[in-house]
């Protein structure tokens, strides 16, 4: 019985490593949070229940910024109260998104997601238009719906 007892345990003690998720690399963080001159910012690597970046744009409004575990972009989300211009996390964007039809470059957006199959993103165009969008990887249009 003693024999099984060191194995068991060192198994045991492995397993929660097996299930343990990776935090977004602390560096690729801070290079966006440098690139986009956020000011006030909170960094948090290895929070996996809010927001890996939060920080304030040069125009004031704040911004959350979620990482893949790989430290690639998630999501950019706007504060409640207002949207925020595209132009300031232009640096950040894929140049396909930048180009895809229809994109708001010169907008605002209240999210902006980066997902395996494509983008999504809440915004208002220059006009002041809501919308909501979905682009394929490539940055083909593929739903648009607006009000």
């Amino acid at each position: 019985m003693k024999y099984l007892t060191a194995p068991l345990l060192a198994g045991l003690l492995v397993l929660p490593a097996i299930g343990q998720e990776t935090a977004p690399d602390r560096a690729a963080i801070e290079k966006v949070a440098h690139t986009l001159s956020l000011s006030k910012t909170d960094i948090n690597p290895g929070n996996r229940r809010g927001p890996d970046l939060e920080g304030t744009l040069p125009g004031g409004v704040r911004i959350e910024i979620d990482f893949h575990r790989d430290g690639s972009l998630e999501e950019i989300e706007a504060s409640h109260s207002r949207p925020a211009p595209v132009s300031e996390v232009r640096a950040v964007l894929p140049e396909v998104l930048l180009n895809a039809d229809r994109f708001p470059v010169n907008g605002v957006f209240e999210s902006i997601e980066f997902k395996d199959d494509g983008f999504e993103i809440d915004a208002r165009d220059a006009e002041g238009r809501w919308f909501e969008a979905e682009y394929a990887p490539n940055g083909a249009l593929r739903e648009w719906d607006a009000d």
